[in-house]
């Protein structure tokens, strides 16, 4: 990885993530250290923090101090990203982290998948609104970043659903 001009994150969490949890100054300093030595090992360029609901647990002080001392660890351009799926009362959480670390986060990438939702058109509508929530929720859209997964799991898109998804929305939002 290292050497390679390219960035490449390692990713922290997502489904079944064994129970993440980061709500205090030791759980955050024990995170830093921890993903510290994997990135120094093997020359990761950033991370990217898909935090589940249904496994992990944060408050939004302690992301903030593990990311800002993420950031001033490994400099300005460590990519700090965060995957999250904006629905129900997890929204306005996931938008008052974002608000929060303001400049200290890179990306935010919508999951649009794993909902039945994104089995068929009504994608295009839903994936629409999430970028218009985040954008009314602070998040520019140059910082947006749309995740979709085409494969043969229960909530996957077929590939012209996501195609017609992807077009949709970069139609009016280009800097996406």
């Amino acid at each position: 990885v290292a050497g390679t001009g390219r960035p490449v994150l390692i990713g922290v969490g997502g489904h079944q993530d064994g129970g993440i949890t980061i709500t205090d100054d030791t759980q955050v300093s024990e995170f830093c250290a921890s993903i510290g030595a994997i990135v120094r090992e093997f020359g990761f360029t950033g991370v990217d923090l898909d935090l589940e609901p249904s496994g992990s647990r944060w408050t939004e002080p302690a992301l903030v101090q593990m990311v800002r001392t993420l950031k001033a660890e490994f400099g300005p351009d460590f990519v700090v990203g965060i995957t999250a799926a904006l629905y129900g009362e997890h929204t306005a959480r996931w938008l008052s982290l974002a608000r929060e670390l303001g400049d200290s986060f890179d990306f935010f990438a919508h999951m649009l998948y794993d909902y039945v939702e994104a089995t068929d058109q009504r994608l295009v509508p839903d994936a629409l609104a999430k970028v218009r929530r985040a954008m009314d929720g602070g998040i520019p859209t140059h910082k947006q970043v749309l995740g979709f997964m085409c494969n043969t799991s229960t909530y996957s898109s077929p590939v012209a659903v996501t195609g017609a998804a992807w077009s949709a929305v970069t139609a009016e939002f280009p800097d996406l």
